[in-house]
């Protein structure tokens, strides 16, 4: 009976799995048939009532609604700045600064990438157009938008992963931060062996393995000297920075800043600015983060925090504002630009909207409302990891991160996933008598990993280069590619508790 209960447990990301490679069915779909078959295995496998399951759903929409806003916010800025031309006389004024076109991808991806998600910036609403604006097709900027911070995710939006995770597990933060930056050495290598892969563009990779295997390794090693030097809260930022000057470096030319006007690179000096003052600014933080808050409990078990200040989309906002003013576009041009992209951002909204709802759904099965007690052992989650735990006994380590890929896969939010399992590591440790910092940051580093083949993170950035309905083509590439990144991190997870030991 708990083998099936494992099986039903896991039906869900099963079943997303085979309307993708099966059916290469798009996002929307995925979403819709997704929730509707949890809702069913959550009443009748998992004993949830359906009230539960409706203010779940509630829930999830809530909790998401800062993060679609952003998306949208994202996608109208993106919008914007394509239709004026600034996004492409910025991409070609950087061009000037690299040798190749594969440097300058390389350069977008582990460089900027990195620099702008350390800064707490949703990177799909800049970093999809840009790619694309770089020479790529569509598919590519779509899974690159993601590819260059899935190993060090645990760093970006100010290292509030690492933060999330000590706190929800009790254990040491310089430690976790450190142990994770190790651990996420071998994902962020892997990622520049696979570029090839991954991308259709397979004539602009030729001739380029070395440069991108030595130009992932540096992003790893400078994350790690930078967390264990620095700060965990910026490591992601400065190793962006490192690795693209070191590339511009390589280069020995100059990025033509001459071709850039200043109102083009206004919007982006807006969101870094604002949302690094709103992270490191230790007063201003506290505010943002304290002060400012609204909250709202759907379910007795959570409580949703809005921090406008905290997130994107006041300084998106800001950003789209700064961007019609200093490029003087009308109101006239304003409407006919929303209105052609309005299409392909309410079916993106839409479906990472139920995406948000689906997960909220997994993480409350189990849940009694009106006693506030939750029965673990209706809890998917609880039984994924309990399960595969039993399974793999000393190997456990191996599968950790594929726990946490299966979490954001499911979820969308890599931060959803740590607060699912992150507590269940440390209570598997002391079962298997291991590293309870390994364990933890191995699932974390895993949920990163899930960026790259997360419905959610694909729906939004289909939508920013004109790649909606192509889901199901991305996901079928990038599951397996997934499942592999989080499985060779596992092995190299297994490997540094017996170094450590």
């Amino acid at each position: 009976m708990d083998t099936l209960l494992f099986l039903a447990a896991a039906s869900p990301v099963l079943l997303i799995a085979v309307l993708v490679i099966g059916w290469k069915m798009p996002a929307l779909g995925l979403s819709v048939w997704g929730i509707l078959f949890t809702a069913v295995l959550s009443v009748l496998v998992f004993h949830t009532s359906l009230t539960t399951i409706l203010l779940g759903a509630l829930d999830g929409i809530i909790t998401t609604l800062p993060l679609l806003l952003t998306i949208f916010f994202g996608i109208i800025l993106s919008v914007l700045l394509i239709g004026t031309g600034a996004l492409a006389r910025i991409v070609n004024g950087l061009a000037k600064g690299f040798r190749n076109p594969m440097h300058q991808v390389n350069g977008i991806c582990f460089g900027i990438e990195n620099f702008v998600a350390g800064a707490g910036i949703i990177t799909e609403p800049i970093i999809a157009p840009t790619l694309k604006a770089a020479g790529l097709p569509g598919k590519d900027a779509a899974i690159l938008a993601s590819w260059g911070y899935a190993g060090i995710m645990s760093f970006t939006l100010a290292g509030v992963f690492v933060v999330i995770l000590a706190s929800v597990t009790g254990l040491d933060l310089q430690r976790l931060a450190v142990i994770t930056a190790i651990i996420s050495l071998m994902p962020t290598l892997v990622c520049g062996c696979f570029l090839p892969l991954v991308m259709e563009k397979k004539e602009m990779t030729k001739g380029h393995f070395f440069f991108n295997i030595c130009t992932a390794f540096a992003c790893g090693i400078m994350t790690l000297f930078f967390v264990f030097y620095v700060s965990s809260s910026t490591a992601c930022m400065l190793a962006g920075l490192g690795v693209l000057g070191g590339i511009i470096l390589i280069s020995r030319s100059m990025p033509d800043f001459s071709a850039i006007r200043f109102a083009d690179i206004a919007p982006f000096l807006i969101l870094i600015v604002g949302l690094s003052l709103v992270n490191l600014y230790r007063p201003l933080r506290t505010i943002a983060s304290e002060k400012l808050v609204f909250s709202l409990s759907i379910v007795p078990l959570h409580l949703v925090k809005i921090r406008p200040l905290m997130d994107a989309y006041t300084y998106l906002i800001m950003a789209i504002l700064i961007t019609i003013w200093g490029l003087k576009i009308t109101r006239s041009q304003v409407a006919i630009m929303v209105k052609t992209a309005m299409p392909r951002v309410l079916r993106a909204i839409t479906a990472m909207m139920i995406f948000g709802a689906l997960g909220q759904v997994i993480a409350f099965t189990g849940y009694e409302v009106h006693s506030g007690t939750m029965v673990a052992a209706h809890n998917i989650p609880w039984v994924l990891a309990s399960g595969l735990s039993k399974l793999s006994g000393k190997y456990y380590p191996v599968f950790a991160p594929l726990l946490g890929w299966t979490g954001t896969f499911l979820t969308g939010y890599g931060s959803l996933s740590v607060m699912i399992f992150g507590k269940l590591q440390v209570e598997i440790a002391r079962f298997i008598h291991l590293s309870p910092e390994v364990l933890a940051s191995a699932m974390m580093v895993g949920s990163g990993i899930g960026s790259v083949s997360s419905p959610f993170k694909v729906a939004m950035a289909t939508s920013l280069v004109d790649a909606v309905g192509k889901e199901g083509e991305i996901l079928r590439k990038m599951i397996p590619i997934g499942i592999a990144l989080a499985l060779i991190t596992g092995i190299w997870s297994y490997a540094l508790i017996h170094i450590l030991s």
